[in-house]
């Protein structure tokens, strides 16, 4: 009879709903070939990020994304500030410019603890193998 076939056709629409919640992983980076015609569904763009990743009904997931998307453009920006405040700094012992070094390997920080002066890591290594040697000798 009939039932079974009616049954069927009801799991497969079940299941394409439930397929309809979650978001296209391929549309969410910008690159679903499906378009319109997608299985997923296809989120709304984050003002933050760019990217179609905002549920267009799950509001918890929406906050949480949007969350977790502030967080990491203020550890952004952070970051830049941080480097900014670095570009200038002057190794105390060979007075040159960190970040300016000749050798790419050598734009590197020394720093040490309870100590807010700036110096480059070669000269605290440096200054350190020196101090070592000089313990030893008394």
């Amino acid at each position: 009879g009939p039932g079974p076939l009616i049954e069927e056709e009801y799991e497969k629409e079940l299941a394409n709903k439930e397929m309809k919640k979650q978001l296209c992983p391929y549309a969410a980076v910008g690159e679903c070939r499906y378009g319109l015609n997608c299985a997923y569904l296809h989120g709304d763009v984050c003002d933050m990020c760019g990217l179609q990743v905002l549920h267009p009904s799950d509001t918890s997931q929406r906050s949480q994304h949007i969350r977790a998307c502030i967080e990491a453009h203020e550890k952004d920006m952070e970051i830049s500030f941080a480097i900014q405040r670095s570009k200038d700094m002057m190794c105390g012992v060979c007075m040159e410019v960190v970040f300016e070094k000749t050798n790419p390997s050598e734009r590197r920080f020394g720093i040490l603890s309870n100590c807010s002066h700036c110096y480059c890591l070669k000269c605290i290594r440096k200054w350190r193998s020196a101090k070592q040697f000089e313990s030893k000798i008394i």
